[in-house]
């Protein structure tokens, strides 16, 4: 009588862990179908969109670091600009990159190097933390982040001494101060 309750017993906990289970590989091919998009986005194979951005954001560094050492396509800055509204002659400059290489790139469908990429996955990635700050205020619907924020960076902020967010994207340090200031105004602190 005792092994049978033993039976039911574990009986009871495999069926009660079996839905944990489930969940455990649903998440698991969430992310997989996450980063299957990641990786598509990165080699220019989908357009940008507020998802896409947040999928770029959502991404795990590791997976961020190994697109730049690979390389993005030039068609992700292509995107990134249009998704701005910004002209890629400015977004250029913004993230001092030189239009020349870039242009050839472009024409020639090579991957942008290390320094060009970081740039770039950087500013999608203010796009991503954009989108993901109107998704969590629940009021998502019609917002574009990047044309908000393509028209954020041209404008004076005096928490950076008067010089527009733009003026720091040109490097990593400057792309986490933008992000740093996006969050205090999501939080309420305005400088």
């Amino acid at each position: 009588m005792a092994s049978t309750d033993n039976r039911r017993k574990r009986g009871s906990l495999t069926t009660s862990a079996t839905p944990l289970r489930a969940t455990r590989r649903a998440g698991k091919r969430v992310a997989g179908a996450e980063q299957a998009m990641f990786a598509r986005l990165m080699s220019g194979q989908m357009d940008l969109d507020g998802s896409a951005f947040m999928v770029i954001e959502r991404a795990g560094s590791l997976e961020r670091a190994e697109s730049v050492r690979h390389g993005l396509s030039p068609r992700v800055f292509v995107n990134l600009a249009a998704s701005l509204r910004l002209p890629q002659t400015t977004l250029l400059d913004n993230l001092g990159l030189p239009h020349s290489t870039m242009k050839r790139k472009a024409q020639h469908d090579e991957l942008l190097g290390r320094l060009e990429s970081e740039r770039v996955m950087g500013v999608a990635r203010l796009v991503g933390l954009v989108q993901s700050m109107v998704e969590e205020s629940g009021e998502p619907e019609g917002f574009d982040a990047a044309q908000w924020l393509g028209s954020w960076i041209q404008i004076p902020v005096p928490a950076l001494g008067g010089r527009t967010p733009a003026d720091m994207l040109d490097t990593a340090a400057g792309q986490e101060e933008v992000a740093r200031l996006l969050r205090q105004a999501q939080a309420g602190v305005y400088a």
